[in-house]
């Protein structure tokens, strides 16, 4: 046997490590980098002529030191894929199960943010993948079973990775494939159709997190004694509609620490047993029906960080008890239960630093509460509808002048007294004080970081002053007065609420110019007098334009061709003249509220007016309008559609007149749609398309010169409450239509030349005030007191009528005949004795013996 050479491993170690560097340097696979380059292939990179995507940059032999790619080191395999939000579009059905089959060992893929609409879910078999991300891909359709292939998965994000309606998703049965799972999120996915979602999910005793927000669930156990989710930290249902009590197993998950039921429809009230979620740091149930009292037991959750129990139906009080060891809480949200009370000591010391405290509508008053002067770093501060009374402590306005872009809300209170003449010392973001009890002049100055300023239904008075760093203002409804020429300093300005004031003057012309950002414009019920500025022409973002009840001139609508997202327009009640313009019905096309009533407006009603589409309510009353009704006025779809409803981008007074009076809406979701075109010259029929307006609510056509008959398509109005036709000059029968509108309230049919029965029956048969046919001579049967029986028709009264007519002619030519006889007698008489001597002596003879024996009787 001969000695073997100690040389020789020494020899085959360097040979090995020599290969293995050599493999390094090659870089990866040339399978796994033919895969990666057939996967790029199935993008849209087209666009990307600059190379800013990182996909661009995959080109070389080296695919582990592309973008997105990791290798393991020793053997230059793929193992990592990572294209979180890179904005890819795929082009094909399936491009990743066909490109990316080859990566057998890949333990991480992340596709996140990209778009993958033309392609179908892929059907993976990644042995060794522990993370998969697919959020917010959009896939369209495929099937989510074979997930349950991928046994190491530990982590899955399924976030809005199908498209809407692209795949019917009825059993998660494939998690039970996962049992090592650790955190799943299948938001944005429709669970609707899955009848047992809760069963396969607890099966998945590892899990630690589990995001389900907008899922369509609808159902969850009560009770449970197979929940074993021991090691769950998180728990998100946000935004389901569960409709039931909390479930009793809820309370048995001490491990969590991110509790959001947020809007999931829960109802009934919180168990003492909440006490027991020692580990929670965030709780989140707004939005939801829970009622009773806020149990006392929250008082352990000592690491409670973020509290959010606001727009529930709790009652009862919160005293300190509920917050003697919360030492760690930043956030306190218990706004919107209006049947809770807040009793603290006014010496109470919390013991803890609030970032945010929301206690609108929640009672706190009558004083204000003392111990918010300890928390002097808050930035958000609700105290709105608190029952505050009095006038603000001192310290109040030192702690905003120490916190950082602080926020303050405490509007709807009774607090009394004046605003310091400056603010300019705060540190405000926003200060919300409206419909309150205050007076005096405003603040001269204020802090540049102050947005937004609201002051309105208060008692200020005196001018306005410069504020040139406010993005939004509102002063409506307080006692200001004065010219508004102090806004020209404005540049920021994007919403702007001076209405039911007492200013005077011009609009300032600079006002479109200055502030060219803004949205919503109120001015309405001042005193303003002179022309609109044609400056208004540059505000193009402006969606709400107020200016009714004051005495501008001009030709407004003329100015408004390059406004083209104005959604509502108030112009009422002014001296405006002019046209109502062709192209309003292409260039304002998200126009709902159009109101141009008591103006000089003239000319003819455009057809075009049709094309707005989203228009509810238009009102263009007591103006100087002419010609027929548009025939196309029945293709307005909002006032054809019960799903329209009104949106704005701040709360205005929504004036409708309807049923004999001025109506006053606030924004309200079930405002009834109106068109009034009352008090104007319009001429011609009713056209027949008025009846295809089935939402409308209100429809006054009264004090027109309309003709012809009421048209038989009037039934088509199913949901309208007040009917207004009066003082036109409309004839023929009342369609039998009318008494199908169940909803009819008010109807005026007065001082017309209708004719024939009144229908009966349904609702009309509960408007019984005669008053709403007064005047149309040929109506009869109730509520008139004119009868009619079945046997006589309108020809026959007329032939009456006639009849009548020539008796009284005859008996007039009668009178007239014997008027006529005894004055030609009685002067035949007189001339004969005239010129008769004898018989005149004769006569007065006689008359004179007569006389004579009367007397002497």
């Amino acid at each position: 046997m001969q000695p073997s050479n100690p040389l020789l491993p020494p020899l085959l170690l360097c040979l090995l490590v020599t290969l293995r560097h050599a493999t390094a340097a090659d870089g990866c696979l040339a399978a796994e980098r033919e895969a990666l380059l057939g996967f790029k292939a199935g993008f849209n990179l087209a666009g990307d002529g600059g190379g800013s995507n990182p996909m661009s940059l995959w080109q070389g032999q080296d695919c582990c030191g592309w973008p997105g790619v990791a290798c393991r080191n020793a053997t230059g395999r793929v193992v990592a894929l990572d294209l979180h939000g890179w904005e890819l579009q795929a082009t094909g059905r399936r491009t990743i199960s066909s490109s990316l089959l080859a990566l057998t060992q890949l333990r991480r893929l992340d596709l996140a943010g990209n778009d993958f609409s033309s392609s179908r879910f892929p059907e993976l078999s990644f042995r060794k993948l522990r993370y998969l991300d697919l959020s917010f891909t959009a896939f369209s359709g495929g099937r989510l079973d074979p997930l349950a292939n991928l046994s190491s998965l530990h982590y899955v994000d399924l976030t809005e990775a199908l498209s809407p309606g692209s795949y019917r998703i009825d059993h998660l049965r494939w998690l039970s494939g996962l049992p090592d799972l650790t955190h799943l999120d299948l938001s944005g996915l429709d669970l609707a159709n899955v009848s047992d979602w809760f069963s396969p999910v607890i099966s998945l005793n590892r899990l630690e997190a589990l995001y389900l927000e907008e899922c369509n669930l609808s159902t969850i156990p009560i009770s449970s004694a197979t929940v074993n989710l021991s090691s769950l930290v998180v728990l998100d249902l946000y935004n389901n509609s569960i409709a039931t009590v909390l479930p009793d197993w809820l309370w048995n998950l001490t491990s969590l620490v991110h509790l959001n039921l947020f809007q999931s429809g829960f109802a009934g009230p919180v168990s003492e047993a909440i006490g027991d979620l020692t580990s929670l740091e965030s709780l989140d149930l707004r939005y939801n029906s829970l009622n009773g009292s806020i149990p006392s037991s929250i008082s352990k959750l000592t690491g409670m960080v973020e509290m959010f129990l606001h727009a529930n139906d709790f009652g009862g009080v919160v005293s300190e008890a509920h917050f003697s060891n919360l030492t760690n809480l930043e956030y306190l949200w218990l706004s919107w239960n209006d049947r809770l009370s807040v009793s603290l000591r006014r010496n109470w010391e919390p013991p803890f630093q609030l970032t945010e405290v929301g206690l609108g509508g929640v009672l706190v008053g009558p004083q204000f509460p003392a111990w918010l002067k300890s928390q002097t770093g808050i930035r958000r501060l609700d105290l709105w509808g608190s029952g505050i009374e009095g006038a603000l402590p001192e310290w109040l306005w030192h702690n905003v002048s120490s916190a950082v872009n602080i926020s303050v809300d405490l509007s709807g209170n009774r607090i009394t007294g004046k605003l310091p003449p400056s603010l300019e010392f705060t540190k405000l973001t926003e200060l919300t004080l409206g419909s309150n009890l205050l007076e005096g002049p405003l603040p001269t100055e204020l802090p540049a970081s102050l947005g937004s300023l609201s002051l309105d239904n208060n008692s200020f008075s005196g001018h306005l002053p410069p504020w040139p760093y406010l993005n939004a203002l509102s002063l409506e409804n307080n006692k200001l007065e004065g010219s508004i020429s102090s806004l020209c300093q404005s540049t920021s300005l994007q919403l702007l609420v001076l209405s039911n004031n007492k200013f005077t003057g011009e609009i300032p012309h600079c006002l479109g110019e200055s502030s060219r950002g803004l949205q919503s414009l109120n001015l309405g019920n001042n005193g303003f007098s002179g022309t609109i500025p044609s400056s208004i022409r540059f505000l193009t973002g402006l969606t709400d334009l107020e200016l009714s009840n004051n005495g501008v001139s001009g030709e407004p609508l003329l100015l408004l061709e390059n406004c083209t997202m104005l959604s509502y327009v108030d112009l009422a009640e002014n001296r405006f003249t002019g046209i109502i313009p062709h192209w309003i019905g292409d260039n304002l096309p998200a126009l709902i509220y159009l109101r141009l009533r008591s103006n000089m407006f003239s000319g003819q009603i455009p057809t075009e007016l049709a094309k707005l589409q989203s228009l509810q309510i238009l009102d263009l009353a007591s103006n100087n309008l002419s010609g027929a009704i548009p025939a196309t006025i029945g293709n307005i779809s909002a006032m054809a559609s019960s799903q329209a409803t009104i949106f704005l981008l701040h709360p205005i007074d929504l004036h409708v007149y309807s049923k004999g009076q001025d109506m006053y809406y606030r924004q309200s979701p079930d405002l009834v749609n109106s068109l009034d075109l009352s008090s104007n010259s319009l001429v011609g029929d009713i056209p027949e398309g008025i009846g295809d307006l089935a939402s409308l609510g209100s429809l006054n056509l009264s004090r027109n010169r309309l003709t012809g008959k009421i048209p038989q398509s009037i039934g088509g109005l199913a949901l309208i409450e007040s009917l207004d036709l009066s003082m036109n000059l409309l004839s023929g029968n009342i369609p039998e239509s009318l008494s199908s509108l169940t909803f009819l309230s008010y109807l005026n049919l007065s001082y017309n030349n209708l004719s024939g029965e009144i229908p009966s029956g349904h609702q009309l048969q509960t408007l019984e005030d005669p008053s709403i046919y007064m005047n149309n001579p040929y109506l009869c049967g109730p509520p008139v007191s004119k009868s009619c029986s079945s046997n006589v028709t309108v020809t026959e009264t007329e032939s009456s009528e006639k009849e009548y007519g020539k008796n009284n002619s005859d008996l007039v030519w009668q009178c007239i005949s014997t008027i006529l006889g005894f004055v030609m007698g009685f002067w035949i008489f007189c001339g004969v004795i005239f010129f008769k001597d004898r018989w005149r002596h004769a006569y007065f003879s006689g008359m004179d013996k007569l006389f004579d024996g009367i007397f002497r009787q």
